[in-house]
């Protein structure tokens, strides 16, 4: 594939039993997926609903400028436990939390008694695994992003989801990490 080198992780998850990688429909998580696939022989599925969240009327608009109100968002999300903000035009927290939970289940469904790998996006993952995982915590995600790349393992036993401990890295002032 083009260009794309090993997924410094794909070790991590041979020997797993993953049988399929599942992405969003986005072309970094598509082309990361697929690299990891390559490495794991299994198949890709691309699925919309792990796409990030949609910021409606500021997408294509500065970085800057989108920043701080995106991130004035997730905290409403994560911290504040306010589903229903949204960005103008964007998704809710509760309209992502549903995708996700949604997907998820159907691919834990799909793949019983086995294991998938997902490819998807920080702030989708960080607000879905946070509904969907009884033993995670705001102050468990809340200025510790998904390092990129870095399998986080979640089970499902008897209808409770877990995560393995949250990747704890230096904590950031911003999504950017400004």
């Amino acid at each position: 594939m083009g260009g794309f080198r090993r997924p410094r992780r794909a070790d991590h998850l041979t020997g797993c039993g993953v049988s399929a990688v599942y992405a969003s429909t986005a072309r970094r998580a598509v082309e990361t997926a697929e690299s990891l696939a390559d490495v794991l022989r299994v198949p890709v599925h691309r699925t919309s609903r792990l796409l990030e969240y949609d910021i409606g009327e500021l997408e294509g608009q500065p970085i800057p400028a989108g920043d701080d109100q995106c991130l004035a968002v997730l905290r409403q999300w994560v911290l504040e436990e306010r589903l229903d903000a949204r960005l103008p035009g964007g998704d809710s927290g509760l309209e992502v939390r549903q995708r996700f939970e949604a997907a998820v289940t159907d691919i834990a469904a799909a793949h019983e008694g086995g294991a998938a790998a997902i490819v998807g996006h920080v702030g989708t993952m960080t607000v879905g695994l946070l509904g969907l995982c009884r033993n995670l915590t705001a102050n468990d995600v809340w200025g510790h992003p998904l390092p990129h790349a870095r399998p986080l393992t979640v089970t499902c036993d008897d209808g409770t989801w877990r995560c393995s401990p949250w990747p704890q890295r230096r904590p950031v002032t911003g999504p950017a990490g400004r």
